[in-house]
Protein backbone atom coordinates (compact mmCIF):
# COMPACT_ATOMS: atom_id res chain seq x y z
CA UNK A 1 0.00 0.00 0.00
CA UNK A 2 2.63 2.53 1.05
CA UNK A 3 4.92 1.63 -1.86
CA UNK A 4 2.09 2.19 -4.32
CA UNK A 5 1.39 5.56 -2.78
CA UNK A 6 5.05 6.57 -3.11
CA UNK A 7 4.88 5.74 -6.81
CA UNK A 8 1.89 8.06 -7.08
CA UNK A 9 3.77 10.85 -5.36
CA UNK A 10 6.77 10.60 -7.65
CA UNK A 11 4.55 11.09 -10.70
CA UNK A 12 2.15 13.62 -9.26
CA UNK A 13 4.84 15.78 -7.68
CA UNK A 14 7.39 15.20 -10.49
CA UNK A 15 10.17 14.81 -7.97
CA UNK A 16 13.07 12.37 -7.85
CA UNK A 17 12.78 11.49 -4.21
CA UNK A 18 10.60 11.93 -1.15
CA UNK A 19 12.18 13.89 1.67
CA UNK A 20 11.26 12.97 5.21
CA UNK A 21 10.88 16.69 5.90
CA UNK A 22 7.73 16.82 3.78
CA UNK A 23 5.93 13.99 5.53
CA UNK A 24 2.60 15.26 6.84
CA UNK A 25 1.30 14.31 10.26
CA UNK A 26 -2.23 13.61 9.09
CA UNK A 27 -3.45 11.17 6.48
CA UNK A 28 -6.71 12.99 5.80
CA UNK A 29 -7.34 16.37 4.19
CA UNK A 30 -10.95 17.09 5.06
CA UNK A 31 -13.11 19.97 3.98
CA UNK A 32 -15.80 20.34 6.65
CA UNK A 33 -18.95 22.34 5.98
CA UNK A 34 -21.82 22.98 8.40
CA UNK A 35 -25.01 24.47 6.99
CA UNK A 36 -27.65 25.91 9.32
CA UNK A 37 -29.39 28.14 6.75
CA UNK A 38 -32.75 26.44 7.41
CA UNK A 39 -32.72 27.78 10.98
CA UNK A 40 -32.61 31.10 12.79
CA UNK A 41 -30.01 30.34 15.46
CA UNK A 42 -28.97 32.76 18.16
CA UNK A 43 -25.57 34.39 17.91
CA UNK A 44 -24.34 32.03 20.63
CA UNK A 45 -25.50 29.03 18.58
CA UNK A 46 -23.71 30.45 15.53
CA UNK A 47 -20.51 30.89 17.50
CA UNK A 48 -20.69 27.31 18.77
CA UNK A 49 -21.32 25.94 15.28
CA UNK A 50 -18.43 27.88 13.75
CA UNK A 51 -16.07 26.74 16.49
CA UNK A 52 -17.29 23.15 16.10
CA UNK A 53 -16.52 23.31 12.37
CA UNK A 54 -12.95 24.44 13.07
CA UNK A 55 -12.46 21.87 15.84
CA UNK A 56 -13.75 19.01 13.66
CA UNK A 57 -11.48 20.06 10.79
CA UNK A 58 -8.41 20.24 13.02
CA UNK A 59 -9.30 16.98 14.75
CA UNK A 60 -9.49 15.07 11.46
CA UNK A 61 -6.63 16.74 9.59
CA UNK A 62 -4.04 16.99 12.35
CA UNK A 63 -4.48 13.59 13.96
CA UNK A 64 -2.32 10.57 13.10
CA UNK A 65 -4.73 7.77 12.16
CA UNK A 66 -2.39 5.06 10.84
CA UNK A 67 1.15 3.80 11.32
CA UNK A 68 2.07 4.85 7.78
CA UNK A 69 3.68 8.14 6.80
CA UNK A 70 1.72 10.18 4.27
CA UNK A 71 3.34 12.98 2.29
CA UNK A 72 1.24 16.12 1.72
CA UNK A 73 0.36 15.02 -1.83
CA UNK A 74 -0.79 11.62 -0.55
CA UNK A 75 -3.36 12.87 1.93
CA UNK A 76 -6.84 11.50 1.28
CA UNK A 77 -9.25 14.22 0.25
CA UNK A 78 -12.74 14.14 1.69
CA UNK A 79 -15.76 16.38 2.10
CA UNK A 80 -17.96 16.29 5.19
CA UNK A 81 -21.13 18.30 4.68
CA UNK A 82 -23.28 18.59 7.80
CA UNK A 83 -26.77 20.03 7.49
CA UNK A 84 -28.27 21.08 10.83
CA UNK A 85 -32.05 20.82 10.73
CA UNK A 86 -32.84 21.54 14.38
CA UNK A 87 -31.23 22.68 17.63
CA UNK A 88 -32.25 20.55 20.60
CA UNK A 89 -30.55 22.78 23.17
CA UNK A 90 -27.49 24.93 23.64
CA UNK A 91 -24.73 23.11 21.74
CA UNK A 92 -26.98 20.18 20.82
CA UNK A 93 -27.63 19.71 17.10
CA UNK A 94 -29.67 17.35 14.94
CA UNK A 95 -29.31 16.94 11.19
CA UNK A 96 -27.86 14.94 8.32
CA UNK A 97 -24.41 14.53 6.83
CA UNK A 98 -22.91 13.67 3.45
CA UNK A 99 -19.52 11.94 3.61
CA UNK A 100 -17.43 11.79 0.43
CA UNK A 101 -13.87 10.76 -0.26
CA UNK A 102 -11.78 10.37 -3.39
CA UNK A 103 -8.39 9.27 -4.66
CA UNK A 104 -6.36 10.28 -7.73
CA UNK A 105 -6.23 8.14 -10.84
CA UNK A 106 -2.66 7.25 -11.78
CA UNK A 107 -1.14 9.52 -14.45
CA UNK A 108 -4.18 11.83 -14.71
CA UNK A 109 -5.65 14.88 -13.01
CA UNK A 110 -8.88 12.95 -12.48
CA UNK A 111 -10.03 11.95 -9.00
CA UNK A 112 -12.42 9.04 -8.57
CA UNK A 113 -14.98 8.96 -5.78
CA UNK A 114 -14.42 6.13 -3.30
CA UNK A 115 -17.10 6.86 -0.73
CA UNK A 116 -20.39 8.74 -1.01
CA UNK A 117 -22.54 8.09 2.05
CA UNK A 118 -25.60 9.97 3.27
CA UNK A 119 -26.14 9.83 7.03
CA UNK A 120 -29.79 10.58 7.78
CA UNK A 121 -29.39 10.52 11.56
CA UNK A 122 -26.48 12.80 12.42
CA UNK A 123 -26.81 14.27 15.93
CA UNK A 124 -24.04 15.67 18.12
CA UNK A 125 -23.28 18.05 20.95
CA UNK A 126 -20.45 20.55 21.17
CA UNK A 127 -19.56 23.16 23.78
CA UNK A 128 -17.12 26.00 23.24
CA UNK A 129 -13.62 25.04 24.30
CA UNK A 130 -14.52 21.35 24.31
CA UNK A 131 -11.45 19.08 23.99
CA UNK A 132 -11.68 16.73 21.01
CA UNK A 133 -10.72 13.55 22.84
CA UNK A 134 -10.98 10.23 21.03
CA UNK A 135 -10.28 6.59 21.81
CA UNK A 136 -11.48 3.91 19.41
CA UNK A 137 -11.84 1.48 22.32
CA UNK A 138 -13.81 3.76 24.65
CA UNK A 139 -16.80 5.98 23.90
CA UNK A 140 -15.87 9.50 25.07
CA UNK A 141 -18.28 11.77 23.19
CA UNK A 142 -20.51 11.69 20.12
CA UNK A 143 -18.75 14.17 17.83
CA UNK A 144 -15.29 12.59 17.89
CA UNK A 145 -16.82 9.10 17.75
CA UNK A 146 -18.73 10.08 14.61
CA UNK A 147 -15.64 11.56 13.00
CA UNK A 148 -13.45 8.61 14.00
CA UNK A 149 -16.02 6.22 12.54
CA UNK A 150 -16.03 7.96 9.17
CA UNK A 151 -12.27 8.49 9.05
CA UNK A 152 -11.72 4.74 9.44
CA UNK A 153 -14.35 4.01 6.76
CA UNK A 154 -12.53 6.43 4.44
CA UNK A 155 -9.16 4.85 5.22
CA UNK A 156 -10.54 1.35 4.67
CA UNK A 157 -11.98 2.28 1.29
CA UNK A 158 -8.75 3.97 0.23
CA UNK A 159 -6.48 1.11 1.31
CA UNK A 160 -8.82 -1.40 -0.38
CA UNK A 161 -8.36 0.47 -3.66
CA UNK A 162 -4.56 0.15 -3.52
CA UNK A 163 -4.19 -3.43 -2.24
CA UNK A 164 -6.59 -6.35 -2.21
CA UNK A 165 -8.58 -6.22 1.07
CA UNK A 166 -5.96 -3.80 2.38
CA UNK A 167 -8.58 -1.82 4.27
CA UNK A 168 -9.57 -4.64 6.63
CA UNK A 169 -7.69 -3.29 9.70
CA UNK A 170 -9.64 -0.03 9.41
CA UNK A 171 -12.99 -1.73 8.88
CA UNK A 172 -12.21 -3.69 12.07
CA UNK A 173 -11.76 -0.36 13.85
CA UNK A 174 -15.11 0.78 12.46
CA UNK A 175 -16.78 -2.28 13.96
CA UNK A 176 -14.98 -1.74 17.25
CA UNK A 177 -16.31 1.81 17.46
CA UNK A 178 -19.89 0.65 16.86
CA UNK A 179 -19.58 -2.11 19.46
CA UNK A 180 -18.38 0.38 22.07
CA UNK A 181 -21.35 2.75 21.79
CA UNK A 182 -22.91 2.59 25.30
CA UNK A 183 -26.54 2.88 24.21
CA UNK A 184 -26.94 2.02 20.56
CA UNK A 185 -29.71 4.18 19.17
CA UNK A 186 -30.33 6.42 16.18
CA UNK A 187 -27.70 5.90 13.52
CA UNK A 188 -25.79 3.46 15.70
CA UNK A 189 -28.69 1.04 16.08
CA UNK A 190 -29.33 -2.02 13.92
CA UNK A 191 -33.00 -1.16 13.54
CA UNK A 192 -34.07 -3.84 11.09
CA UNK A 193 -36.13 -2.59 8.18
CA UNK A 194 -36.74 0.84 9.69
CA UNK A 195 -33.46 2.42 8.61
CA UNK A 196 -30.95 0.31 6.78
CA UNK A 197 -28.99 3.32 5.56
CA UNK A 198 -27.31 4.04 8.87
CA UNK A 199 -23.89 3.60 10.43
CA UNK A 200 -24.67 0.26 12.06
CA UNK A 201 -25.75 -1.19 8.71
CA UNK A 202 -22.69 0.25 6.96
CA UNK A 203 -20.37 -1.31 9.54
CA UNK A 204 -22.14 -4.66 9.23
CA UNK A 205 -21.93 -4.55 5.43
CA UNK A 206 -18.20 -3.78 5.49
CA UNK A 207 -17.57 -6.83 7.67
CA UNK A 208 -19.73 -9.17 5.58
CA UNK A 209 -17.99 -12.14 3.99
CA UNK A 210 -20.39 -11.73 1.08
CA UNK A 211 -18.90 -8.28 0.39
CA UNK A 212 -15.38 -9.66 -0.17
CA UNK A 213 -15.90 -10.32 -3.93
CA UNK A 214 -17.14 -6.73 -4.28
CA UNK A 215 -14.12 -5.36 -2.41
CA UNK A 216 -11.77 -7.47 -4.54
CA UNK A 217 -13.60 -6.27 -7.64
CA UNK A 218 -13.17 -2.67 -6.55
CA UNK A 219 -9.43 -3.25 -6.15
CA UNK A 220 -9.31 -4.57 -9.72
CA UNK A 221 -11.45 -1.65 -10.87
CA UNK A 222 -9.18 0.99 -9.35
CA UNK A 223 -5.73 -0.54 -9.80
CA UNK A 224 -6.14 -2.41 -13.10
CA UNK A 225 -8.77 -0.35 -14.91
CA UNK A 226 -8.77 3.27 -13.70
CA UNK A 227 -5.05 3.45 -12.93
CA UNK A 228 -4.36 2.15 -16.45
CA UNK A 229 -6.78 4.65 -17.95
CA UNK A 230 -4.25 6.27 -20.28
CA UNK A 231 -2.84 2.97 -21.55
CA UNK A 232 -5.81 0.73 -22.23
CA UNK A 233 -4.49 -1.57 -24.91
CA UNK A 234 -7.48 -3.91 -24.56
CA UNK A 235 -10.43 -1.82 -23.38
CA UNK A 236 -12.83 -4.70 -24.05
CA UNK A 237 -11.10 -6.67 -21.28
CA UNK A 238 -11.70 -3.80 -18.87
CA UNK A 239 -15.36 -3.66 -19.90
CA UNK A 240 -15.71 -7.34 -19.03
CA UNK A 241 -14.05 -6.74 -15.66
CA UNK A 242 -16.56 -3.99 -14.92
CA UNK A 243 -19.42 -6.39 -15.68
CA UNK A 244 -17.81 -8.92 -13.31
CA UNK A 245 -17.75 -6.23 -10.60
CA UNK A 246 -21.39 -5.36 -11.23
CA UNK A 247 -22.35 -9.04 -11.00
CA UNK A 248 -20.53 -9.29 -7.66
CA UNK A 249 -22.47 -6.25 -6.40
CA UNK A 250 -25.67 -7.86 -7.69
CA UNK A 251 -24.95 -11.07 -5.81
CA UNK A 252 -24.23 -9.16 -2.60
CA UNK A 253 -27.51 -7.31 -3.00
CA UNK A 254 -29.43 -10.58 -3.26
CA UNK A 255 -27.83 -11.95 -0.10
CA UNK A 256 -27.99 -8.83 2.06
CA UNK A 257 -31.28 -7.26 0.97
CA UNK A 258 -32.67 -5.11 2.55
CA UNK A 259 -29.46 -4.37 4.47
CA UNK A 260 -27.45 -3.38 1.40
CA UNK A 261 -26.37 0.11 2.37
CA UNK A 262 -23.05 -0.66 0.67
CA UNK A 263 -24.85 -1.12 -2.66
CA UNK A 264 -26.59 2.25 -2.38
CA UNK A 265 -23.31 3.95 -1.52
CA UNK A 266 -21.59 2.15 -4.40
CA UNK A 267 -23.95 3.58 -7.00
CA UNK A 268 -23.90 7.04 -5.44
CA UNK A 269 -20.12 6.99 -5.83
CA UNK A 270 -19.69 5.10 -9.10
CA UNK A 271 -22.91 5.24 -11.15
CA UNK A 272 -21.97 8.07 -13.53
CA UNK A 273 -18.33 7.02 -13.74
CA UNK A 274 -19.29 3.48 -14.76
CA UNK A 275 -21.43 4.82 -17.59
CA UNK A 276 -18.57 6.93 -18.90
CA UNK A 277 -16.15 3.99 -18.79
CA UNK A 278 -18.63 1.79 -20.65
CA UNK A 279 -19.54 4.39 -23.27
CA UNK A 280 -17.26 2.66 -25.81
CA UNK A 281 -18.33 -0.87 -24.87
CA UNK A 282 -20.09 -3.30 -27.17
CA UNK A 283 -23.93 -3.27 -27.30
CA UNK A 284 -23.96 -6.62 -25.46
CA UNK A 285 -21.84 -5.26 -22.59
CA UNK A 286 -23.93 -2.10 -22.41
CA UNK A 287 -27.14 -4.15 -22.25
CA UNK A 288 -25.80 -6.22 -19.34
CA UNK A 289 -24.68 -3.09 -17.50
CA UNK A 290 -28.04 -1.37 -17.99
CA UNK A 291 -29.96 -4.40 -16.70
CA UNK A 292 -27.84 -4.78 -13.57
CA UNK A 293 -27.58 -1.07 -12.75
CA UNK A 294 -31.30 -0.50 -13.30
CA UNK A 295 -32.13 -3.42 -11.02
CA UNK A 296 -29.80 -2.33 -8.21
CA UNK A 297 -30.28 1.43 -8.55
CA UNK A 298 -33.88 1.73 -9.82
CA UNK A 299 -34.25 5.43 -9.00
CA UNK A 300 -31.62 6.15 -11.69
CA UNK A 301 -32.80 3.56 -14.20
CA UNK A 302 -33.58 6.20 -16.81
CA UNK A 303 -30.04 7.52 -16.56
CA UNK A 304 -28.58 4.07 -17.21
CA UNK A 305 -30.84 3.60 -20.25
CA UNK A 306 -28.96 6.46 -21.92
CA UNK A 307 -25.84 4.29 -21.99
CA UNK A 308 -27.03 2.68 -25.26
CA UNK A 309 -26.76 6.06 -27.04
CA UNK A 310 -23.36 6.98 -25.61
CA UNK A 311 -20.20 6.50 -27.66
Amino acid sequence: MLLLRYVFIILLACSNFLSLDCIAQGEILANVMIDYSQLQPTQQDKDIIEEAKLSITNFINNRKWTNDNFAPEERIRCNISINITSIAGLGSFIGTAQIQSSRPVYGTSYETTLLNFFDRDFAFSYQQGQPMDFNENVYLNEITTLMGFYVYVILGMDYDSFSKLGGQPYFDKVLNIVNNIPAQSGGWANSGNQNTNNRAALSENLQSQQLIPVREGLYTYHRLILDDYLNQKKPEDNHKKIIELLKAVQQFDKVKRPYNVAVRSFFMAKGTELMNLLSQASPEIKKQAIEICSELDPTNAQKYQRLMTMN
